[in-house]
Order: structure tokens, then C-alpha cells, then sequence
């Protein structure tokens, strides 16, 4: 008996963390489809399983009953929706996907309530856009000033914001709804004020800098990379200079990582990792820089080799520092016959022109292929200008690299490493096309965004 004892409480610990909940449903209109049930587990969606509804429409899911946070369910990889997940078993009716109106929970009181408010909160958005328009016009146009209507005007627009609050208000505190609620509005308010309530700007920044965004809850609820995603976009397109622009940014990136690095320093590794792909892919370059260096400079903080490596191109690749030499070995050759020699300089120190473009580059990159249609197009003018591009090809095939390179006129160089090649270590390259302008004394004058970026540098420094 002891042994069956020991040998349960052993095994005890184990079964709980294999158990699962049950998500059941039936939507009329979509049988016969697919359909997967997803949790959110920090920046990611991952889907937990994925079945075929049967003829009437009916599925079936299983999740860990020791996840809490939102589900997303989605119909035939087009139409979904998000739902809390939570203890005790989840029934779900509707007509589809994408007919939120229709759909109903049973022995779920919180998603009863979340549904019932997004319902109530698209009619009082939709309300609320007429009136705001409507006393824009009693206000500023003279023939309807007369009409003394704007006070009425301005009573309905508070009544229905009222509302919104008291519904988020008179959630329980502690709950989880307490907690959703206020940043999916907030999400949601910041994607509506940048074009018709730019006043609730400030308001938004407020708000989002007094968020704790340590709090567990965020992982698994989805709205952390909206949230960030929404705040920056929302400061990006505020109507300010751009120097104002990427004051209110860093001092947002700054907020985040003093709430992060003591509290969650594992979610702060991919925070910083999602807005540096963010900064980058919108050419916010000096919020890049500026994130990059606060990282790098906080002592109590352990970043993941990958998210430092990118981190370091701007602290090593810095405007005004000299860039890395690069030695062009034996993998330059582009002739038919292996032996024969090539006609380029030895080192990129070596090339003698006043400006060298560096183009990390690859055959298999599709936004590569766009760039170097620009670039020959401009090259004729820009080596009139003293400009020598040269490429580094990031090609793991001897074939694709010399079907593309031995037409060009400028210098071309593969060591057939891909990622691994020396010179897109040294430059800290993570993806394609990786550009920089280059002086004389390999000085980095600036990080290329695209083709039109660089003919716009030329034009800067040629009529100096």
C-alpha cells in the first residue's frame, strides 16, 4: 500500500501537468473545415492542435488546464477569434467566424461579458465617430454655431465615453477582465486617435508609460506586441518634428526596459529584440541606435548572443567610426576557369574611390533582386560621382552567386558561407539588403536604406 502511495505522489505532479480542458463547439456554416485552436505564449501565436469540424459543424479541442490567458481559434487559415481560455471547459455557438454577432459561450461568464462588450464598444465607437463630426461642424462652421447645439453635442460624446469606463469599472478588481479591458481599449483607442482624436494623444503616452508591464498576465494574453506595436506607430505619425518624434520614442523604449530588466529580464531579451525589428523595418534608425545602446550598456542585464550581435551594428557600425577591412579571397573569381585571375582590388581598403557602397546582398533574396534593379540603373551617374559599389554575396552555391555577379561592373565578392562569411560577421549583417555608404578611409558616412536614400546622400554631399 505504501508503494502505491509513494508511487501516486510521484506521479501526481505529472498528471497534473498533462490534464486538459475541453473547448467544444458548433458553427452551422462551416462544416466540414479546418480549424485550429492557438494560445499566445510571449511574441508568439503556437498552435496547440488543429482538427476538421464534422458535417454539422461540430469540433473539438483539448489544452493544458495550467495555461491561462487568451485562445484564438481559426477557421480554414482565414477567419478567427480571441476568447480567454480557463478552467472548467469552454462551449462555443455561432454561425461563423466571421459573424462575431452570432457567437455564444456556454459556462463561460467572462467571455459572455468580453463579447458583450467588444459588441457594445463597435456600436458606441461607431456613434462616437458621428459625433465628434458632427460638433466639429457646430463648432467651427458659422451658419450652425448659430444653432447652439454643440453643448447637446458634447453631452452625447460624454455619455458614451461614461460608458465605456463604467462597463471597465465595474469589473472585479483582481479579475481578469480588470486587466484586459483597459489595454485592449487603449489599443484600440490609439489606432482611432492618430487620424480623428489626435487631442487623446498625450492622454495615450500617459497611459501606456504608467502600464506595468512586468504583470505575468501579459504573456499569454496577445496584447503585448499590439500594445507596443500601436504606441510607436501612434508617436511615429503624432503630427511633431521628427527630433520630437524620437524624444517621446526613446523616452517610451527607456520606460520599458527600467520596467523590464529587474522584473522580467527573459521577456526584456524579446522586447527589445521586437522593437529593433520594428524601429528597423519603419527606417526609425535612431530609435534603433538608441535602443541598442541602452541594452548594451545595462550591466544587470543578460541578452541572448543573438539580440546582442544585432545590437552591436550600431555600436560598431556607428556613423563617423571606421568600418571593418575586408580581405576578398580566393571565392571572388568569376571567370569560367578557376585559375584564371581576377581584375579587383585585393581589400576594400584598396579600392580607390572617394565613396564605396557596400551592398550585403544574396541571389535568393526577393527585395535584393528589386534594389539591384534600382542600383544598375544608377550606377553610370553615381561612378561619375566617385562612387564603387561592391557586393558581398551572402550565396551558398557557386552558381547562383556567378549567374548573377559575372554581369555586373562593379566588384563582387562570395566566400559561399551564407551568414557565416567574415564580412557579414564583422558588419553584424542579420538580414538582406544590408547597406552602408563608405568614404575614402573606410569612415561609415551612413547606414542605406534603399536605392532613392542613396541618391538623396550623393546629392547631400556632392553639392557641399
Amino acid at each position: 500500500m505504501k508503494r502505491l502511495y509513494y508511487l501516486f505522489i510521484i506521479l501526481l505532479p505529472v498528471m497534473q501537468t498533462m490534464a486538459q480542458e475541453p473547448v467544444t463547439g458548433r458553427f452551422t456554416a462551416c462544416p466540414n473545415q479546418s480549424v485550429s485552436l492557438s494560445v499566445y505564449n510571449g511574441f508568439k501565436r503556437e498552435i496547440v492542435e488543429t482538427v476538421n469540424t464534422d458535417s454539422f459543424g461540430n469540433f473539438n479541442f483539448k489544452y493544458p488546464a495550467n495555461y491561462s490567458g487568451m485562445g484564438y481559434l481559426l477557421f480554414n487559415e482565414q477567419q478567427g477569434f480571441n476568447f480567454i481560455l480557463h478552467n472548467g471547459g469552454i462551449h462555443i455557438t455561432g454561425i461563423s467566424a466571421g459573424n462575431p454577432d452570432s457567437i455564444n459561450f456556454k459556462n463561460s461568464p467572462v467571455n459572455t461579458q468580453l463579447y458583450r462588450f467588444l459588441y457594445e464598444q463597435q456600436i458606441r465607437e461607431s456613434a462616437l465617430g458621428a459625433w465628434k463630426y458632427l460638433e466639429k461642424l457646430y463648432t467651427v462652421i458659422p451658419l450652425l454655431k448659430t444653432q447652439n447645439k454643440a453643448r447637446g453635442i458634447k453631452n452625447e460624446i460624454d455619455i458614451l465615453e461614461k460608458q465605456s469606463l463604467d462597463f471597465i469599472q465595474q469589473q472585479e478588481a483582481g479579475t481578469y477582465l480588470a486587466w484586459y479591458l483597459p489595454l485592449y481599449t487603449l489599443i484600440n483607442d490609439m489606432r482611432v486617435s492618430i487620424h480623428n482624436y489626435p487631442e487623446r494623444i498625450s492622454s495615450h503616452i500617459s497611459q501606456f508609460r504608467n502600464t506595468d508591464l512586468s504583470n505575468p498576465l501579459f504573456y499569454n494574453s496577445g496584447l503585448f506586441p499590439e500594445l507596443l506595436q500601436q504606441h510607436f506607430f501612434m508617436l511615429e505619425n503624432m503630427g511633431v518634428p521628427l527630433d520630437s518624434v524620437y524624444v517621446e520614442m526613446n523616452n517610451s523604449t527607456d520606460y520599458i526596459i527600467s520596467s523590464l530588466i529587474d522584473r522580467n529580464p527573459e521577456l526584456l531579451d524579446q522586447t527589445s529584440l521586437f522593437l529593433f525589428n520594428l524601429f528597423e523595418q519603419r527606417s526609425l534608425f535612431t530609435s534603433a541606435e538608441h535602443l541598442s545602446l541602452e541594452m548594451l550598456n545595462q550591466n544587470s542585464c543578460s541578452i541572448s548572443p543573438k539580440t546582442s550581435n544585432r545590437f552591436e551594428s550600431y555600436r560598431k557600425m556607428k556613423i563617423g567610426n571606421k568600418a571593418p577591412d575586408i580581405i576578398f579571397g580566393p571565392g571572388i573569381d568569376l571567370s569560367d576557369n578557376e585559375t584564371e585571375p581576377n581584375n579587383q582590388e585585393e581589400c576594400l581598403s584598396r579600392v580607390p574611390n572617394k565613396y564605396k557602397l557596400l551592398v550585403f546582398i544574396a541571389s535568393w533574396c526577393p527585395n535584393c533582386q528589386q534594389e539591384l534593379i534600382k542600383l544598375s540603373a544608377m550606377y553610370p551617374k553615381l561612378k561619375e560621382n566617385d562612387v564603387e559599389f561592391v557586393f558581398i554575396w551572402l550565396d551558398k552555391n557557386t552558381l547562383d552567386f556567378k549567374g548573377y555577379a559575372k554581369a555586373l561592373p562593379w566588384i563582387n565578392y562570395c566566400d559561399y558561407l551564407e551568414w557565416n562569411s567574415k564580412p557579414a560577421i564583422d558588419y553584424h549583417v542579420f538580414g538582406t539588403p544590408t547597406m552602408y555608404l563608405l568614404g575614402e578611409n573606410l569612415e561609415i558616412i551612413s547606414k542605406v536604406i534603399n536605392a532613392g536614400h542613396l541618391e538623396v546622400l550623393i546629392k547631400q554631399m556632392t553639392s557641399k
